[in-house]
């Protein structure tokens, strides 16, 4: 993998940043506290995206802003590669959100956990790295803290050989010897649980014995019990059958009482409906009514008659209101004339010319209003006369309407008695036949009746009969019963038994399973502890011992390059402790200067580099390495000492952060930051 160029947008002290990244040593320089690191975090971010514990979002979002990107464009094996990935900040925390990337021109857009699959993928990385929270691989052999490589120096064996396992991928025989422990647990509980369970296989199988001796004997007491039984069913079958014979007389017999007792009930019936028929009879012959009726008239001549009349009414009523009309326009001309006999006497001028009005004037309208009221009084009084008149006349219709309506409904009240007297003799006509037919039935009855009663006499003790085979019957059924009640018990015995039994089997070959079960886990648990890790144990140790002899190797060469002194030499021991020799004492870590330490560290780190890449031959990182700080406490003697670093150093893309600007001198590009009102920027 090589870095080409890096776009960041809201990444901690960085608004909008692009830094391209070209082949070979790069130098990014600045005071501490410029941004170079943020660079470094930006590009974890942008291929494995946030971890908890290790690189947060809110770490990596700037201050007040509510979204953020890194854009990362890189090469694998001549394949251009583009990762985008965003952070958008909630009410409460800062989340991974939407991402890409871009292999070739060709886009895909994936969740979070989809994106860091693909990129595991491109650097063929373990496939287990997907469910860690930080890649230690490209943290042991990309990019390492230089404070994070001084923490595993000083950690403890144990935490130190953890660490190393994960990085190398052999961690697995350790996991492998802790599941083996964990299955032996397991087994040993299992192998009480399967010596507890299969404790009474001896007594349960004597118990089976047992109980197959008694199954035998109960068996052989039901045999002898079923030709008693078929005996006993046999007498049943017979009195039963018996018994169904004289069940059938005695219900002939009671259907014949029944019927008999019907025929009664029916002559009875008969007998009251044909009494109650013959009073009926006489009843409609009495309430037959007398009619007379006028043939002269009928009801539609009355109807013809009353419409004649309300058309000569009609008539006259409109003339009545025409008279009313000429009547009310009389008072109205009369009232008119005194109105304007009011007004001229009250008149001095007129109110159109403004003239006096004279005395003769007034007078003169006076008497032609005078004309005119007397005229109209001679009309009101010749029509009023005429109204009264009219009215008479009206009045006289009404009563005639009146009296014709009467004799309509006389009429139909005498058709309606009419035609009731029709239905009460249809009714008598019916009544008489009825009354014949009821005769006819109640001799038919009659004589059926007397038919039935000689037929009773022919069941002359029948319930004697039927009680003496009934107790019979009843006695039989109690011995059955009896014999039955004893099969049935030897039948639940025997079954009860056979389950019991079968249950006991059932047992005793589940116990045998768990027996043979019990003999494999004995063996299994021997072969485990016995052989099994001690096996692991040396291939682990063995493959430790070859990556400790590689790793011892390096790491005394670099460390030699980077601090030539006679009076210090260090070494590796079996944990991958540093022991430190210093003029024929061992020292601790702790005791050596700064810039021992720092050359003890990065002699460690590239050390580790070389091992990783070696050991893990597959990885796609292996043409880039960035020293974060890599000098830190150095001297000037010291410092030159990266020249050798960079020069022995087999990687196409070097990246290292300091602000040491000796370093300057040793590197084929550099990128300098700065930082201002907590925004930094590259420097062209």
């Amino acid at each position: 993998m090589l870095l080409k160029k890096i776009k960041l947008d809201n990444i901690r002290s960085y608004l909008n940043q692009e830094i391209i990244f070209p082949e070979g040593s790069i130098l990014l320089s600045g005071d501490v506290g410029s941004g170079k690191s943020s660079i470094l975090l930006a590009i974890e971010f942008a291929l494995f995206g946030i971890s908890k514990g290790y690189l947060s979002g809110a770490s990596l979002l700037r201050n007040g802003k509510d979204k953020g990107s890194v854009i990362l464009e890189f090469a694998i094996k001549n394949k251009n590669i583009t990762i985008k990935r965003t952070l958008k900040r909630s009410k409460d925390t800062v989340t991974q959100d939407y991402g890409y990337i871009e292999i070739d021109g060709k886009k895909h857009d994936f969740s979070a956990i989809e994106l860091r699959q693909a990129i595991l993928d491109l650097l063929n990385y373990p496939p287990e790295s997907l469910t860690k929270p930080k890649s230690l691989i490209y943290r042991y052999t990309v990019y390492t803290p230089q404070e994070e490589m001084k923490h595993i120096l000083i950690s403890d064996k144990d935490t130190r050989l953890d660490i190393l396992r994960r990085v190398f991928d052999i961690d697995k025989y350790k996991i492998i010897k802790d599941n083996t422990k964990i299955t032996l647990s397991y087994i040993k509980e299992k192998r009480k649980e399967l010596e507890s369970l299969t404790s009474s296989l001896s007594e349960k199988e004597s118990q089976s014995l047992s109980f197959k001796s008694s199954l035998s004997d109960l068996e052989t007491e039901f045999k002898e019990l079923i030709p008693l039984l078929e005996k006993s069913k046999q007498e049943l079958k017979k009195k039963s059958e018996e018994i169904k014979e004289l069940e059938a007389q005695i219900k002939q017999f009671n259907n014949i009482k029944n019927e008999l007792s019907i025929i009664e009930t029916n002559i009875t019936n008969r007998q009251t409906g044909l009494s109650r028929s013959n009073e009926e009879l006489e009843d409609s012959k009495r309430s037959l009514d007398k009619v007379e009726i006028d043939n002269n008239f009928n009801v539609e001549n009355l109807a013809q008659l009353i419409n004649n009349i309300h058309k000569e009414l009609g008539s006259k009523e409109e003339e009545l209101r025409n008279i009313s009309y000429a009547i009310s326009t009389c008072e109205i001309n009369i009232k008119n004339s005194e109105r304007i006999k009011k007004d001229i006497f009250s008149l001095n001028k007129c109110p159109v010319c403004m003239q006096d009005v004279s005395s003769e004037h007034k007078d003169h309208i006076n008497k032609v209003e005078d004309e005119k009221i007397g005229k109209s009084q001679k009309e009101k009084d010749l029509y009023t006369k005429k109204q009264e008149e009219i009215k008479a006349v009206i009045e006289s219709f009404k009563k005639e309407i009146l009296n014709i309506e009467k004799q309509r409904i006389e009429l139909q009240i005498t058709k309606l008695k009419i035609k009731n007297n029709e239905q009460k003799e249809e009714k008598i006509t019916k009544l008489k036949i009825y009354i014949e037919h009821l005769k006819q039935e109640i001799e038919t009855l009659e004589n059926k009746k007397r038919l039935l009663s000689n037929s009773i006499s022919e069941f002359k003790d029948l319930d004697y009969k039927f009680s003496l085979i009934k107790a019979n019957y009843e006695n039989l059924r109690q011995k059955d019963t009896t014999l039955e009640i004893s099969g049935s018990v030897l039948k639940t015995k025997i079954s009860s038994l056979e389950v019991q039994l079968e249950q006991l089997d059932n047992e005793i070959n589940k116990q045998n399973l768990l027996k043979n079960k019990l003999n494999n886990i004995v063996i299994i648990q021997n072969w485990l502890e016995t052989n099994f890790i001690n096996l692991v144990e040396n291939i682990e140790k063995h493959i430790m011992l070859k990556i400790n002899t590689d790793f011892n190797e390096l790491f005394e060469r670099w460390f030699k390059m980077l601090l030539e002194t006679e009076n210090i030499n260090i070494s590796l021991d079996d944990s991958f402790s540093p022991v430190i020799d210093q003029n024929g004492f061992e020292i601790d870590y702790e005791n050596l200067s700064g810039g021992e330490k720092t050359a003890a560290a990065l002699a460690y780190r590239l050390a580790l580099n070389q091992v990783i890449n070696t050991l893990v031959s597959t990885i796609n990182t292996k043409d880039i390495i960035i020293l974060d700080e890599p000098t830190d406490g150095f001297s000037e003697d010291q410092l030159d000492k990266i020249r050798l670093v960079l020069n022995e150093l087999d990687t196409k893309q070097t990246i290292i952060v300091s602000h040491e600007s000796k370093i300057e001198s040793f590197v084929d590009t550099i990128i300098k930051f700065n930082k201002n009102n907590h925004l930094s920027q590259v420097i062209m």
